[in-house]
């Protein structure tokens, strides 16, 4: 029953309940009641209203609440407008009636989106192409345009909507409007929208809308369809129809793109076969061939990226099976190799499957044994890539353990980073002493790879691998491990009677590959103390070394070992004064007094363990006593004690003597060539030092290093391993220096452990 305007109080909740109830009837009522006016309701309301009324599709009503036109661009939280709402609603009177009063038709929400990309309706649709005033390839906030929002979502009614207006009207669009999806080619032309579709529709694999671009657009499609790559995608997503659509339209089903056969990248089994069946060459070859391929690692990443998760690891590896089956039943060529001289079998080798792989083409009879072109067999790939299952089934249908390959090495030369595999080549008799072609047996490498293959050691010289065998570079195991600082085969190959001894030919030892470097590392310095416990000689050590492991911070335990086994005191002579020392002669001494340690002082005078130069230190020298006295030192007081009496002639007698005899390696024999006493020999020897920890230099230890190294006056070759660090830290030291950094944050930046300062 109607009601007259007597009987109603019109507010905003009249307005608000009888648009929401929907009711055209009561709508109508209310209209008349107000006389078709806005003005009894607030503008609050009026705007809910409008959103309510594109919501429930009332052209009518949004007529009346628009009639002022102040609300036709009106926003909700989404930022859609009257018109993009009723568009998405798919009201098309709603829609017509909202473009007659002018709304804007390419207005966006928040997401960028227009009124034709949310469109739905055929009807909507077809009303929004028709205004003139539409931009067709306005994207939104990801670059999409209505074309490209409709592929992605499946709308191929759309799609084939859109595809026609831009055919029918032949719309030129600038540069600045089309760019339909980043990376695709900035055109004007029809043939380059249809092709960024063609792209996109393939991104969703969205193949109802491809077989409509590609069936419908003629000739606009032909460009796209022609280029090698599209016919290789539509064979991954692995539509039939769409297949043999693009077939139908004259392509090479056996074109090749970047290497690659529309054989080489079917993933489903129907397509492979429907291929086939169509004439594909099953043994064509690229840099590899379809049965090969299918055994890659790359061809797995297409079938784990096709199915999965709804395939798990051993399905896809029976449908890879089923694909090699096909190819095989088909005429494959099984011994077929590829550019790098792969067969099928080599390619399955690499690690990618499972033993079942393997059995299946060993059981077609493949040639176990076969070489690729650097001589490796799949039981070399098999070592190499740490797969146990492949090696065993490998060696159990005959595979040749002790097979070469072009530079030497066996299939245990591979093994030597995998225990397991190293026992079971072993167990099947492979030779534990083959070299390859740089002499290096499997213990050699083992030795010398990082990660410390102490266990694989421990097997090969079990099974009697020559623990002193060296390499034509004259490296022995205990030296390669040395060189690597692995520790725990270093001791193990000690405990094995490894030869501690130098070579004299090439004047080095594992004591002077881990000593003679500008800065020994803790572990490096921890294994010279090792070697030295098991009777090693200091021959071709540097002298200098007792130098830079006290400026290094070494708690003085393997300088005195040094010292003992047969590291004489030494000068070093520099080009200028460092550190504000008066002399240019460097001793040990020196170094314990330029760095202030009282430690390494006291021991060093007490035992001895001096040259000529420190005949003037002891001599109370007006300039060194000085430069002590102006730094504070804590060493002056022990210095001016020790030379408050002119210095004992038995003293000066084992300098003068100890210096005649050098400090070259041959030191050692002339002492004991001489006819001086056994007790002063031992003397001039140090081998009777008592060894105790002394306090280790704490602060500019390494910065003494650097200009040490820098002033020296005989320096070696500037290519010499002596100096890989200490270029390094020049480098470093120099940037710091100019950023003015502090001490500490200057080691910090040059990635040197602070232990080396703290002595620890």
């Amino acid at each position: 029953m109607e009601e007259t305007k007597d009987q109603v109080q019109l507010d905003d909740s009249i307005l608000l309940r009888t648009i929401s109830s929907g009711c055209l009837s009561d709508i109508n009522n209310l209209l008349k009641l107000c006389d078709h006016k806005t003005t009894p309701f607030s503008s609050h309301a009026l705007n809910l209203a409008v959103l309510q009324a594109c919501n429930i599709g009332n052209a009518h009503l949004l007529q009346f609440l628009l009639q002022d036109g102040i609300r036709l661009e009106l926003r909700d939280g989404n930022g859609n407008t009257p018109l993009l709402i009723s568009s998405t609603k798919g009201f098309t009177d709603v829609v017509v009636k909202l473009l007659s009063m002018g709304a804007d038709i390419n207005a966006k929400n928040n997401n960028g989106d227009t009124a034709l990309m949310l469109a739905t309706s055929r009807e909507v649709i077809q009303f929004l192409l028709e205004n003139q005033h539409l931009q067709l390839h306005a994207q939104n906030s990801t670059g999409n345009t209505a074309l490209i929002s409709a592929i992605e979502k499946s709308y191929v009614e759309k799609v084939e909507l859109l595809i026609n207006a831009v055919v029918n009207l032949n719309r030129q669009v600038s540069k600045s409007t089309l760019t339909l999806q980043p990376g695709c080619l900035v055109s004007s032309s029809v043939e380059s929208v249809i092709e960024c579709a063609v792209s996109q529709a393939f991104e969703s694999n969205n193949t109802k809308a491809l077989i409509f671009l590609i069936s419908e657009c003629g000739a606009h499609s032909t460009a796209v369809i022609q280029k090698p790559e599209t016919f290789l995608k539509a064979v991954k997503l692995g539509d039939i129809q769409l297949i043999e659509l693009m077939l139908d339209s004259g392509l090479d089903v056996d074109r090749v793109h970047d290497s690659k056969t529309p054989l080489m990248c079917a993933v489903h089994l129907e397509v492979i076969n429907f291929l086939l069946n169509k004439g594909a060459n099953v043994n064509f070859k690229t840099n590899t061939t379809p049965l090969i391929n299918a055994l890659s690692w790359n061809y797995f990443s297409d079938i784990y990226r096709a199915f999965h998760p709804q395939l798990s690891s051993k399905e896809m590896e029976e449908k890879i099976i089923l694909v090699a089956d096909s190819f095989l039943k088909h005429g494959a060529h099984l011994e077929d190799v590829d550019e790098c001289g792969c067969t099928a079998l080599i390619e399955a080798s690499k690690g990618c499957f499972s033993a079942d792989v393997l059995k299946y083409l060993l059981d077609k009879g493949v040639n176990i044994n076969k070489k690729e072109n650097e001589g490796l067999t799949a039981l070399h790939f098999a070592a190499k890539y740490h797969k146990f299952d492949l090696a065993e089934v490998l060696l159990k249908y005959g595979a040749l353990v002790n097979l070469k390959s072009c530079d030497g090495c066996t299939p245990l030369h591979h093994a030597v980073r995998d225990l397991h595999i190293v026992k079971l080549f072993l167990e099947n008799r492979a030779n534990v002493n083959s070299e390859d072609d740089l002499g290096n047996t499997p213990l050699s490498l083992a030795s010398k790879f990082s990660g410390d293959r102490v266990n694989v050691v421990q097997l090969l010289i079990s099974y009697g691998s020559d623990v002193n065998h060296k390499n034509i570079s004259g490296m022995s195991p205990l030296w390669l491990a040395a060189q690597n600082l692995n520790t725990k085969c270093f001791e193990l190959l000690l405990n094995a009677k490894a030869d501690l001894g130098p070579d004299q030919l090439q004047q080095k030892s594992a004591l002077s590959i881990l000593l003679n470097k500008w800065l020994p590392s803790e572990q490096a310095q921890r294994m010279a103390e090792t070697l030295i416990d098991h009777g090693a000689s200091a021959e071709f050590v540097r002298p200098d070394v007792i130098h830079r492991l006290i400026a290094s911070g070494n708690d003085g335990t393997l300088v005195q070992k040094l010292m003992k086994a047969g590291i004489c005191p030494t000068v070093l002579v520099l080009k200028k004064t460092i550190f504000n020392w008066p002399e240019t002669s460097i001793s040990p001494l020196a170094v314990s007094l330029i760095l202030d340690s009282v430690d390494f002082t006291h021991y060093i005078i007490n035992n001895w363990y001096l040259t000529k130069s420190d005949i003037k230190i002891l001599s109370r020298n007006k300039e060194i006593l000085n430069c002590l006295e102006k730094h504070k030192t804590k060493t002056l007081p022990y210095l001016q004690e020790v030379s408050q009496q002119p210095m004992r002639l038995e003293l000066l007698s084992f300098i003068t003597i100890s210096s005649a005899l050098g400090s070259n390696r041959d030191r050692h024999q002339r002492v004991r060539n001489s006819r001086l006493p056994v007790p002063f020999q031992d003397k001039l020897l140090f081998t009777k030092l008592e060894v105790k920890v002394l306090d280790a230099i704490v602060g500019r230890g390494l910065i003494f290093l650097h200009q040490l190294t820098k002033y020296q006056a005989e320096q070696e070759d500037k290519d010499s391993q002596f100096y890989e660090l200490y270029v390094d830290f020049c480098k470093r030291y120099s940037s710091c220096r100019h950023d003015r950094l502090s001490v500490p944050s200057t080691l910090s930046r040059l990635g040197i452990n602070i232990k080396y300062l703290k002595g620890q």
